[in-house]
């Protein structure tokens, strides 16, 4: 796993550093390009929180990148200002956290990408007006993109839905045909995996074992039934979105086991 997570990082290190040395023709600021890109690559493999420090870095290296190439274009100063601001906006993030608790900035980090972009164009397009018009131009273009989107998401949310996972009609624990086990993994998946909770709930209700009362069974599995998944704002970047969901999944996974055992259901592979 170590030598994965090296050669990722080596890989994407060469990657941009080839892509820096074929437009702008520089070695050192192509090869700190590179740098950068790798680190802000290997923050996947860090935990939650320190990777927005080594995004920040990651980003900070590629605005140094941009900063020492030697070119009067208007896009250089435009991809010095925009790394800059993405690696301050990553380090103010994990600030936030580790010092108040918030992550108001992550929760909104696109939004902050977007309002860094706009003035980064602004500072470094030379001409207001032709500025302006442009990111008229850009802003129409990506509402339509949005609608797109928002339309094909809503279509194939209505009616490319495949069919739930119907509670089962048994009522022992005893039974172990492949049927069964096949129906009953279904079941824990849909809720490890998406947080679907009420087929799990109406089968532990009806297969709790003889001898609790309704009031034990309720209790022991109220966490099941009182589980919500976390709002993931629109607005977070996808890979922050994931690792969000990667720990929901690990939660999710833990409450169940806990809730099997206090059944006494411990033949059930969670």
């Amino acid at each position: 796993m170590e030598m994965k997570k090296v050669n990722s990082a080596i890989s994407t290190v060469f990657t941009w550093t080839v892509i820096g040395l074929m437009f702008m023709k520089d070695p050192i600021p192509s090869i700190l390009l590179g740098i950068g890109a790798g680190v802000a690559v290997f923050a996947r493999y860090a935990g939650r929180y320190r990777d927005l420090l080594i995004r920040g870095a990651g980003f900070g290296i590629g605005s140094i990148a941009f900063l020492l190439y030697p070119s009067s274009r208007w896009y250089r100063w435009f991809f010095v200002w925009i790394t800059a601001w993405v690696a301050v906006s990553y380090i103010l993030s994990y600030l936030l956290r580790a010092k108040f608790k918030s992550d108001f900035v992550e929760r909104n980090f696109l939004a902050f990408l977007s309002v860094g972009a706009v003035f980064s164009f602004l500072l470094a397009y030379p001409d207001p007006r032709g500025a302006l018009r442009l990111l008229i131009l850009l802003t129409i273009s990506a509402l339509i993109l949005y609608l797109t989107y928002a339309v094909s998401t809503y279509i194939s949310s209505h009616f490319g839905r495949g069919s739930r996972i119907k509670p089962l009609p048994l009522h022992s624990l005893k039974v172990r045909d492949d049927h069964y086990s096949r129906e009953l993994k279904k079941i824990i998946s849909t809720f490890v995996e998406n947080g679907d909770k009420v087929p799990l709930a109406v089968f532990l209700i009806r297969n709790a074992p003889e001898g609790l009362t309704e009031d034990q069974i309720r209790e022991i599995v109220r966490p099941i039934v009182d589980y919500s998944p976390p709002h993931v704002s629109s607005l977070l970047p996808p890979w922050v979105a994931e690792k969000i969901m990667e720990e929901e999944r690990a939660r999710r996974a833990e409450v169940l086991r806990q809730t099997l055992r206090k059944l006494g259901f411990l033949g059930v592979d969670s």
